[in-house]
């Protein structure tokens, strides 16, 4: 492993957790209003 891979998958780990997140906090915010809403 080249330390510059290394670094470079650390940062896709860290971005598709960060969207991984973002996206669930949409679909709890959805979830919630949906919930609400009936």
């Amino acid at each position: 492993f080249v330390h510059g891979d290394e670094c470079l998958i650390q940062a896709e780990m860290k971005n598709a957790e960060q969207k991984m997140l973002q996206y669930l906090k949409k679909t709890k915010i959805v979830d919630i209003a949906h919930k609400q809403s009936t």
